[in-house]
């Protein structure tokens, strides 16, 4: 402050007598002084905000949040602190990108807008996955993107949770610029969220694995207790309805005898009673296909398949309409 102070006096002169303007030289001194005052103020102000943001944070990843209540914390908190005319947090996954939160207007994105990734301007700076930092003359070639009031702005890559990558953008108006300290800050607030972010992914996976382990463990205990071949397929059918839900299972084997694939079991909670033993086509049938082929084969909807063998076992309209198998 001083130094800026001496580098102002420079321009008052030296009056010609003793006494001239010197009352208007005070007073130019005066004005000076308190308009630094007053921006050193606000810059310190703003820099309180960030350290209790960053504080904030710490102890919301420590909570039990959900990814979508942090995102939009983060957003309204960096938009807040760094008086931003408006920001948006979009999620883009493969081609197709979503607005998912808003906060202002300056920012052009509208909530819940759809967009292709081949339409999103800041690609490189996804792949990259480094934070870009327009200002004045950079942000022409984007202002169709920004209100017009706006002069700089923020497009920040923060989290990538398997095919999906999280991007902040925020955008501030000339009269409440933005300093290094400020970039900085948004890019360490939001490394913050993207990682409290990954850290919860993380803890859903753990506890995910954690009981398709728990439920495994139970199986072997069961199977120890040497169980018919009839009550281990049951026991596995329905352990295997604790991790992933059916509507049917269905089991196959083929008879080396007489050379053809018959249907030995059937499990199923809500399919009617489905008759075993009955011979499969060899032509038509999903068990076949998949015999042949050695590998798992996944339909995604079993409706639009009209010719398999499998869609004839039971009311396929009732149980199998959008499902998979």
């Amino acid at each position: 402050l001083e130094s800026r102070m001496a580098s102002k006096l420079d321009v008052f002169g030296q009056p010609e007598e003793v006494g001239e303007d010197e009352l208007k030289n005070i007073s130019l001194f005066a004005d000076i002084m308190g308009e630094n005052i007053k921006k050193t103020g606000e810059s310190l102000n703003r820099r309180i905000n960030e350290i209790h943001a960053l504080q904030e944070l710490g102890g919301l990843s420590a909570f039990q949040v959900t990814a979508r209540s942090l995102a939009l914390t983060a957003l309204e908190r960096s938009t807040a602190v760094t008086e931003a005319a408006g920001g948006v947090i979009v999620f883009i996954t493969g081609k197709h990108g979503v607005c998912s939160l808003k906060k202002g207007e300056g920012v052009k994105f509208k909530k819940n807008q759809h967009f292709a990734y081949d339409d999103f301007p800041w690609q490189e700076t996804l792949e990259q996955n480094r934070p870009l930092f327009l200002q004045d003359e950079q942000m022409v070639l984007w202002q169709s993107h920004f209100t017009p009031s706006c002069s700089h702005a923020a497009i920040i890559p923060f989290g990538r949770f398997g095919s999906t990558t999280a991007v902040a953008i925020l955008a501030g108006e000339r009269e409440k610029g933005w300093d290094e300290t400020t970039l900085e800050f948004l890019n360490t607030y939001f490394l913050g969220i993207g990682n409290a972010l990954k850290m919860q992914e993380i803890d859903i996976q753990k506890r995910e694995t954690a009981h398709e382990l728990k439920i495994v463990l139970s199986m072997i205990k069961i199977l120890h207790a040497n169980p018919s071949e009839s009550d281990i397929l049951a026991i596995v059918a329905e352990k295997v309805e604790e991790i992933i839900p059916y509507h049917w299972i269905g089991l196959a084997l083929y008879d080396d005898a007489n050379q053809y694939l018959y249907l030995s079991h059937s499990f199923s909670k809500f399919a009617p009673e489905i008759q075993t033993g009955q011979r499969i086509p060899n032509t038509t049938s999903l068990f076949h296909h998949a015999m042949h082929s050695h590998e798992t084969m996944t339909i995604d909807n079993l409706m639009s398949e009209r010719s398999y063998f499998e869609k004839e076992l039971f009311d396929i309209s009732s149980i199998l309409e959008d499902e998979e198998i």
